[in-house]
């Protein structure tokens, strides 16, 4: 009862969010390897195997499967294991999911232990299509105990080793404790329900702590420069406040994980705080709150500079193997046009990523794009109550580069 009672807690998590409106919050659109283990034993009937492979279509038909995004592929296992497709084998969800339609049935007894071994050796591969740098996602389905318990988890013990996040997601009454512990990375990776037909109502809870653990994985540290000129009114300016706040609490915040810096410009500019100054979640949006107003002319340019200069630095917090990223917000065009252009390409040399984001009528597009390392990472709106349409994108572009960063991170 109070194992039942422990793993349940896989189902009631808070909702957390990785950069999703209310209408994709459960979608998958980071770079991610995800393999699904199912269980395809003699304990399980037909009809409940089917719906494993149900669960895996809904999964699969919110994630962003591409050569380039989310890569899928399936084992199945009982007294053997068989890969009934690789990472590598497809590039469309169209492809994926016929695939997983034409995958049948077994049987036989429940070797859980010499699956794992062989994803450990086989899956995750770059032969069989991993990528380096992107993260490695395996969701294990099991309605009981392996035939052999300590092997399991032996073997559940070196996936470990391997950096290899895994989900563990149990059916039914016969569950062994301490193999579904082991199986998980964490225990927040655990889910169970009574039978296999209630699978359906932890889809999208699975899925969403999946997205969230795959935004997490790599470092960043995000810089944001804020247009402070007198042009912006005092309501408007706390709306663009707001939006950093909000996109704040869709990223986990840490020494090992992402960093914020805040830096306003007007007539001159000025760090509001370091990288190093805000360590969690509850600091940094409590920094926000306390940023005062500067006022002046829209001197963009030295914004640039001092960033370059003195934001990603490691005196001030900054990490060489973490994600450069700065988000310019403004609402016009700079004052020394010429002078922002040079800035922005000094910037861009350094590798940094820069975002720009103009609000209302009175930017200059063209300034904007020379602004922003990419045309991609432009964004325009009309005002800044407008500023909530581009928060998800934003979020899922920045989540994007900062898990394509390699580096060796615990």
């Amino acid at each position: 009862m109070v194992f039942n009672t422990l793993i349940y807690l896989g189902m009631i998590l808070p909702l957390v969010r990785c950069g999703y409106n209310r209408l994709h919050e459960t979608s998958c659109s980071h770079p991610a390897d995800v393999v699904f283990l199912l269980d395809c034993s003699g304990s399980l009937r037909r009809d409940e195997f089917y719906e494993q492979l149900n669960f895996m279509r809904n999964f699969v038909s919110e994630a962003d499967v591409s050569r380039s995004v989310v890569r899928v592929s399936l084992v199945t296992f009982s007294t053997y294991p068989r890969t009934e497709f690789f990472l590598k084998d497809y590039r469309t969800k169209r492809d994926v999911m016929a695939a997983i339609s034409r995958t049948r049935y077994r049987g036989g007894r429940t070797h859980t232990w010499t699956a794992l071994d062989y994803i450990r050796k086989y899956s995750f591969s770059p032969k069989f299509g991993s990528r380096p740098g992107v993260p490695k996602i395996l969701i294990v389905i099991t309605d009981g105990g392996s035939n052999e318990r300590y092997k399991t988890i032996r073997s559940a013990r070196l996936m470990k080793s391997r950096k290899i996040r895994t989900y563990a997601i149990g059916i039914g009454n016969q569950l062994n404790h301490d193999e579904l512990v082991n199986l998980a990375s964490k225990s927040t990776f655990i889910f169970h329900v009574p039978n296999s037909h209630s699978l359906k109502k932890i889809q999208n809870d699975v899925r969403r702590n999946v997205c969230r653990s795959v935004c997490d994985i790599w470092p960043a540290d995000i810089v944001f420069l804020l247009d402070d000129s007198t042009s912006i009114w005092d309501n408007d300016y706390q709306k663009q406040l707001t939006f950093l706040s909000e996109f704040v609490k869709d990223i986990t915040i840490g020494p090992k994980k992402s960093q914020i810096s805040v830096v306003t410009f007007s007539s001159r500019p000025k760090t509001q705080f370091w990288l190093r100054d805000h360590l969690s979640k509850t600091e940094v949006l409590s920094a926000i709150k306390h940023i005062d107003r500067m006022y002046g002319d829209t001197y963009t340019s030295d914004g640039l500079r001092m960033i370059r200069e003195h934001s990603f630095s490691p005196r001030y917090g900054g990490r060489i193997k973490a994600s450069h990223i700065v988000i310019v917000i403004t609402d016009g065009k700079s004052t020394i046009p010429t002078e922002t252009v040079n800035q922005a390409k000094k910037l861009h040399d350094t590798k940094a990523i820069v975002f720009a984001i103009g609000v209302g009528r009175r930017v200059d597009p063209i300034e904007l794009n020379s602004i922003a390392s990419e045309r991609q990472f432009v964004f325009q709106v009309d005002s800044y109550d407008a500023l909530t349409t581009i928060k998800t994108k934003l979020s899922q572009k920045v989540c994007t580069l900062s898990i394509t960063k390699v580096g060796e991170w615990d």
